[in-house]
């Protein structure tokens, strides 16, 4: 605002909107950079992916899988644990943004408009975060219990994974024999969750040895095709099948994958709730899950690995940000990471249960409800 203000009086009020620009990507990558100190991001990748995201924040599209979604830098996912966040029912994460800027902007004339902006604001919020809130109340009827390995597989483990079938089974014994004491644990589990890329490898060795695999429904994040895409394999008594092909891939880090074509759809069935999948930062797209609840999803659940970002603050934000999908889409959200943390959240938005960063295991608990009614947003979209 006041760089803003001052390059306005300087070169006029273009010169200060590219102004203030400019100093938000400096300030944005200077800022994300530190926060990601102990991951292997560099300061050059986090400076394409802040600009990308001020492009399509104003309105330019720089790289865009699916034409007309929202950015997942949007400015509305600073309202993580806010009460903004009810807004998404009505437009996703756009209104919640909206609102944000309206209210730095009324804050900048407030002196001149004697806060007239600033009340106008609030007087329209609130009541709409007030019938969000009653909207999105769905009683609870049941629970689907879920387990997660978080098994925090590195990058080398993968990479000596993809010459060597030895390399392979070590890392889906240890997933089984995490499994194991898990389900030992907890036996009341009904669907068990093996994260991103926690099979990062074409699946030739396990064809022929499913005594690995446990004996209850298993998601588990895995890449298809010789590698080709990053997907979500499926597996029951019968054997498994790739259930999903992750559709918006991450800018320059995922460009050797392929995009998902909508082949494969990510529904599938567990205790006769019908769940929807997504991959990683899909679960920061609003319409992604939008698409999920129109197929029939009663549940949604992002299998994800933010192992590179170390001991930073980016796997907790990650992880919270999900409830503006739960919100959204009006549906419970399980986000299950391969290094944790691990979260539910209800329909409202709310922390249900949750998984602590580096256990190698737990249980979580996913809200049921027979009344799924579907929101604003899920009809009309943004």
């Amino acid at each position: 605002g006041i760089v803003f203000v001052y390059l306005k009086k300087c070169i006029g009020e273009f010169g200060g909107f590219i102004g203030f620009a400019l100093a938000w990507v400096a300030t944005e990558t200077i800022l994300g950079s530190a926060l990601l100190w102990s991951g292997n991001e560099s300061l050059f990748a986090q400076l394409i992916r802040v600009t990308q995201g001020l492009f399509r924040d104003i309105g330019f599209e720089l790289h865009v899988p699916t034409v007309g979604w929202a950015n997942p830098l949007a400015i509305g996912f600073s309202q993580v644990d806010s009460p903004l966040l009810l807004l998404a029912y009505w437009s996703g994460i756009s209104i919640v943004s909206m609102v944000v800027i309206l209210g730095n902007s009324a804050l900048l004339l407030a002196y001149k408009k004697r806060f007239l902006l600033l009340i106008l604001l609030i007087i329209c919020s609130v009541p709409l975060m007030i019938l969000s809130k009653n909207n999105l109340k769905h009683p609870q009827e049941d629970v689907l219990t879920v387990g997660v390995v978080q098994a925090d597989i590195g990058e080398k483990d993968l990479v000596a994974a993809s010459f060597s079938k030895a390399a392979q089974k070590d890392i889906v014994q240890n997933l089984s024999d995490l499994t194991k004491d898990m389900l030992s644990d907890y036996p009341n589990i009904d669907l068990v969750i093996w994260p991103e890329s926690s099979l990062g490898f074409f699946l030739s060795y396990f064809e022929h040895d499913k005594s690995l695999f446990p004996q209850k429904p298993l998601l588990a994040g895995t890449y298809r095709d010789w590698l080709s895409f990053n997907s979500i394999l499926f597996w029951n008594n019968d054997g498994y099948s790739y259930a999903y092909d992750k559709k918006i891939l991450v800018p320059i880090f995922e460009s050797h994958f392929e995009e998902g074509d909508g082949y494969l759809d990510g529904l599938v069935e567990v205790k006769n709730q019908k769940i929807g999948l997504g991959i990683c930062w899909e679960s920061l797209y609003p319409e992604a899950s939008r698409y999920s609840v129109g197929l029939g999803a009663d549940i949604l659940i992002y299998l994800s690995n933010d192992g590179f970002a170390g001991e930073s603050t980016t796997p907790w934000y990650h992880a919270r940000a999900s409830s503006i999908v739960a919100i959204a889409a009006g549906r419970p959200v399980v986000f299950a990471s391969q290094s944790g943390p691990s979260v539910v959240y209800d329909s409202n938005g709310k922390l249900f249960s949750s998984i602590d960063k580096n256990e190698a295991y737990g249980e979580l608990s996913v809200p049921l409800s027979k009344n799924n009614s579907k929101t604003l947003f899920v009809n009309f979209g943004n």
